[in-house]
């Protein structure tokens, strides 16, 4: 995940800077990374995934994923910019759009998830297995991503309600000490 230092928007990094350190990640070894989406202009991020293809070049180069996160970013999208942002995404091969919409919000995630081809993620704000029992029984998401914050029979639940209507759960990632726990368990 790659959160360039400045502003949370990221207003403060160009698109072509952007590039050029996913560029740097390339070159490193990296194949995948995840940025935020937290511009007031979403188009300006369709831009930086652009710069990213050009600079870079296409998912076999690396992997493009999207953090939408919700209403963290300071702003909400409607669902006329997300489906618009989803299908420039989408356009440009971004593997995922991560929580376009408020969490919690499982309609609105669903009803996206059923007009774009761009996977959509989401869950990790979740406090109860409740919540995502309505996530898989209204397909809120091609992917849940629990928080491993939770114990790992919990994690396993969800998963299994997951598989069980035809979602994928992978576990969201962090650092500190949630990363120990995403790593323990993903084993």
């Amino acid at each position: 995940t790659t959160v360039w230092p400045g502003a949370a928007d990221q207003s403060d990094y160009t698109p072509q800077q952007q590039a050029d350190v996913v560029l740097h990640y390339a070159q490193q070894g990296f194949k995948a990374v995840k940025i935020r989406a937290w511009r007031p202009d979403p188009m300006v991020d369709v831009e930086a995934v652009r710069a990213i293809r050009e600079t870079v070049g296409g998912r076999d180069k690396m992997e493009v994923m999207i953090d939408r996160t919700a209403q963290y970013s300071g702003t909400t999208w409607d669902y006329k910019t997300a489906l618009k942002v989803a299908k420039a995404f989408e356009e440009l091969d971004v593997t995922w759009l991560e929580e376009p919409f408020t969490r919690g919000d499982a309609d609105d995630h669903a009803r996206l998830t059923t007009e774009v081809d761009i996977l959509i993620t989401g869950g990790e704000g979740a406090q109860e297995m409740d919540k995502y029992c309505e996530y898989a029984a209204r397909h809120s998401f091609d992917i849940v991503q629990p928080n491993c914050t939770k114990p790992i029979s919990e994690l396993k639940k969800i998963a299994t309600v997951a598989e069980a209507f035809g979602m994928s759960c992978i576990f969201h990632g962090g650092h500190g000490l949630t990363l120990a726990a995403s790593l323990q368990a993903g084993a």
